[in-house]
This record gives C-alpha cells, structure tokens and sequence, in this order.
C-alpha cells in the first residue's frame, strides 16, 4: 500500500507518509480509515517526498470535490512535507489548493522535523 498511515488518539495526530504512485483508491481508503476512527478533527502530518499522484485529471477533481464536502466539519492542524520536485507538480498544486481552503492552520515543509515542530504548537482542532 502506497499510502502507510498511523492514528494516535492518545496525542490526536494521524501522520502519513506516502509511498509510489498514490491512487483514487489509496485516498479513499485513508478517508475511510480517518473518517471510521472519528480523527478528522486530529492534527494531521502528510509525508509526501516518497510519493506521486498517480491520477487522472478527472480523480484529482474527484477528490478535491470529495475534499470540499468535509470543509464544513471541525479539521486539526495540516503539515504537509514535500520535496522540492514537488512542489512544481500541478496535480500536487491542485490538491493543496483545496486543503488550503478550509479553515485550519496548514502549511508546507521540507522536513518532517520541522512539520512536527510546527504541529506541536497547534493542538487544537479548528470549527
């Protein structure tokens, strides 16, 4: 499985780190798992400098669409970790473009010791 993640209830963080080509289904699966665990509201750690979207243009829109539905529901603290390669990446571009909308602290890293540095000092989740 190309996305490997973890839910801590006991410190409310989901930390995910993606592997090869991610695709619709290894998103739905981790939205499935993070929904059913009642963690949306947790801090969340994205590590994406091993992964790449593997979808069309139409299953990126998909789930950004998808992504929107949720936007109305309390969300932790987003750090998402990315290579420099990365961040040129459109499909990359898109998906953060949508995260960034909803109303919660997010930023963008290079190294995962700085995202959680940063998440530390955002505990809470945001209404």
């Amino acid at each position: 499985m190309p996305m490997h993640y973890f839910i801590d209830s006991r410190r409310r963080l989901v930390s995910v780190t993606a592997e090869g080509a991610i695709t619709r289904a290894d998103v739905d699966a981790y939205l499935e798992a993070v929904i059913g665990a009642g963690a949306l509201e947790y801090r969340k750690l994205f590590d994406w400098r091993a992964g790449t979207p593997a979808m069309d243009f139409s299953e990126v829109m998909s789930v950004v669409a998808e992504a929107r539905g949720y936007h109305d529901r309390p969300h932790g603290a987003l750090a998402v970790v990315v290579s420099e390669r990365q961040r040129q990446s459109e499909e990359l571009a898109r998906i953060l473009g949508v995260l960034l909308s909803a109303r919660r602290p997010m930023r963008v890293f290079s190294t995962v010791r700085t995202a959680s540095r940063w998440l530390e000092g955002n505990a809470a989740s945001v209404s």
